[in-house]
């Protein structure tokens, strides 16, 4: 987003890494403590689920309002502030927003991973009889697979492509050419 809008990167947005792993790590953590905590009580499936449905909420509100404080500098004079708002701004959500795409999948594949070392935890690995008699197999709500491996391969291809232009970004680092 920095080499597509600003071109460059200063010692002001060049902060920009830190500030949004520690913004941004706050996702993940709340997405993995509850998934553990709803595990301990309900299969991998229905923790999963009340696991997004009861945290994106919060966390989306929380980015938006994130997003929001950095969003107001881009009304700043000066352009290093401009810039280091906008890109903040959009890191905020393209932090929650890769958090809730990927987040899921990693936490099905450590859980696959971990049964498949035979790692026993206490989660429950099936629902009670009484549970599986009266609960509907609707599905209902459920995002068809072909949109999830979209999600799961624009993320990739978005990451694989940073890769390829971050060589040209550039950093300058005399900060005389920061104006006001």
């Amino acid at each position: 987003v920095a080499q597509l809008t600003v071109g460059h990167l200063n010692p002001i947005t060049g902060l920009m890494a830190a500030i949004l792993i520690g913004l941004g790590i706050e996702y993940g953590v709340h997405l993995v403590m509850r998934y553990r905590e709803e595990r301990t009580r309900m299969t991998a499936e229905a923790a999963l689920e009340d696991t997004l449905l009861g945290t994106f909420n919060g966390a989306l509100t929380s980015a938006v309002t994130n997003a929001a404080a950095f969003a107001v500098l881009i009304f700043a004079d000066f352009p290093a502030f401009k810039h280091f708002g906008f890109l903040a701004a959009v890191g905020v959500l393209a932090t929650v927003t890769s958090t809730y795409v990927m987040g899921p999948s990693i936490l099905v594949v450590f859980e696959r991973l971990s049964e498949s070392l035979g790692r026993r935890s206490a989660a429950v690995t099936a629902p009670s009889t009484a549970a599986a008699v009266t609960a509907p197999a609707t599905g209902k709500g459920r995002v068809p697979s072909f949109v999830l491996l979209g999600f799961v391969g624009a993320m990739v291809t978005f990451a694989l492509w940073s890769l390829t232009v971050v060589r040209y970004v550039g950093f300058d680092t005399n900060l005389r050419n920061l104006k006001g």
